[in-house]
């Protein structure tokens, strides 16, 4: 494995929308979670906030922060996903 530095943008490669019983919400909660090239040879998984609709393959996204919760002692948890350009 390697560090490197990522650009913040890229294009979707690939993604899949997948629908999961919400918690302690009725009903199911649909997300997608995409592949994305971000640089050569450097193609990353990650959720990808938007209307799975309006995916397509090639489309410009941005790397973003989502929220992810929070610990037992009440700290903000993120990740990063993607969002159109």
């Amino acid at each position: 494995m390697t560090s490197m530095e990522a650009p913040p943008e890229g294009e979707l490669y690939t993604w899949t929308v997948i629908r999961e019983l919400g918690g302690f919400r009725e009903g199911f909660v649909p997300y997608v979670v995409g592949q994305v090239d971000l640089a050569d040879d450097l193609r990353v998984t990650g959720i990808v906030q938007c209307d799975p609709d309006e995916l397509k393959v090639g489309m410009k996204l941005r790397v973003c922060v989502i929220p992810q919760g929070a610990d037992d002692e009440g700290n903000e948890l993120v990740g990063y996903g993607f969002e159109p350009a």
